[in-house]
């Protein structure tokens, strides 16, 4: 029994001793440091219950770490959204331009079309215009000489009054000599060309007087003129 007793009380001793050593430990974290500041410092200024040091700078450390983990985590959710963004207004960019490019294509390929369409019925019209031209001429060409104005087996020429005056003697030699050579001989295109160039001088000589005859009288001469280079041909 005695044993026992002194084993509870070495007990009791020691679990009064803890409580005070916590006790004094708290005591002194808590305002050892305000005590202590008016001496210059002390451990109250740096002690292990300070606001500076131990627990508590271990505590804002560990915050500071997660805010700037929060902080880089944040960054990088914005930088991702940044990144696709940008990718979206690329992707559009790039498809606006291919677009604007197939339409210019488009519009390149629709003129062109345009112009052959147009050179198409300009040679339409062309063609069309030549002929009509041609019909007009074709129909406005001097025919050759009937047979009563110009004999085809001798080539003798009945002139009209106008061409027969003296002014045209010479001329109207030589073009019958020239028709009567094509009549017994052929017609030859330097033949021809001859015969061309010397009606083609009576018709100069004609023009110019115009103004002293009739122009019933140099309508008909001219008119007999082209016919008789015609007939020539």
């Amino acid at each position: 029994m005695k044993k026992l007793l002194v084993t509870a009380s070495l007990f009791l001793a020691a679990t009064v001793t803890c409580v005070s050593s916590a006790t004094a430990y708290d005591n002194f974290g808590m305002y050892g440091g305000a005590a202590m500041a008016g001496f210059g410092g002390g451990w109250g200024g740096y002690g292990w219950g300070g606001s500076q040091g131990g627990i508590g700078g271990i505590y804002d450390g560990q915050a500071n770490v997660i805010r700037s983990e929060g902080m880089y985590n944040q960054m990088t959710s914005q930088a991702a959204i940044n990144l696709q963004k940008a990718n979206q207004e690329n992707e559009k960019a790039r498809a606006l331009h291919l677009e604007n490019q197939q339409k210019i294509h488009e519009e390149r390929l629709k003129r062109t079309r345009e112009a052959k369409v147009r050179q198409s019925e300009e040679r339409v019209e062309n063609m069309a215009a030549r002929e009509r031209q041609q019909e007009f001429i074709d129909a406005h060409k001097p025919q050759p000489l009937a047979g009563s104005q110009l004999d085809p087996s001798t080539g003798q020429i009945n002139w009209p009054s106008p061409l027969r005056t003296s002014d045209f003697d010479d001329f109207r030699k030589a073009v019958e000599a020239l028709f009567e050579t094509q009549t017994k001989y052929g017609s030859t295109s330097d033949l021809t060309i001859q015969i061309v160039r010397k009606v083609g001088e009576m018709k100069d000589l004609l023009r110019k007087q115009i103004l002293n005859m009739p122009m019933p009288e140099y309508s008909e001469s001219r008119k007999f003129l082209d016919s008789l280079a015609a007939s020539a041909r």
